[in-house]
């Protein structure tokens, strides 16, 4: 499913990441919103993780540049290679809004957490395709 942003319905990246968590039923992950990170950087806006433990990344940006865009999203990308689940999950606990990510994963899929993520290519497609997008506000929707 994908969805087209009208132009006046967010006036900032934060109320896009307000509108994205109020609203899980358009993605098909669960987010980890602000998670903190070692790069200079500091917080990736989002950081998915889907029924099958795959993660992804998304930078959201209003009014900003493509190529800065592409450069974080890799950077980001580079940075989760080596992540653990545990990882993930005191990343989840730590981030400016904190969640219990095992409970809220089996909350939204059904199922328990699993044990092992999948790798982070995801993101780095993600960011192959930002190339040939004229509005640079990440599409988290599959």
């Amino acid at each position: 499913m994908s969805r087209r942003r009208d132009d006046s319905m967010f006036a900032s990246e934060l109320q896009l990441e307000d509108y994205l968590a109020a609203h899980p039923e358009l993605l098909n992950f669960v987010i980890v919103r602000q998670a903190p990170t070692t790069l200079r950087n500091g917080w990736l806006d989002v950081l998915g993780i889907d029924e099958h433990a795959t993660l992804d990344n998304a930078e959201l940006k209003y009014l900003s540049t493509c190529g800065s865009t592409m450069g974080q999203l890799l950077d980001y990308a580079h940075w989760m290679q080596p992540l653990t689940m545990n990882d993930i999950v005191d990343l989840a606990a730590q981030g400016e809004h904190p969640i219990d990510l095992p409970a809220v994963f089996e909350e939204r899929f059904g199922k328990p957490l699993p044990k092992q993520l999948r790798p982070p290519y995801p993101a780095l497609n993600k960011a192959a395709r930002q190339l040939s997008r004229p509005a640079c506000i990440t599409q988290l929707v599959h």
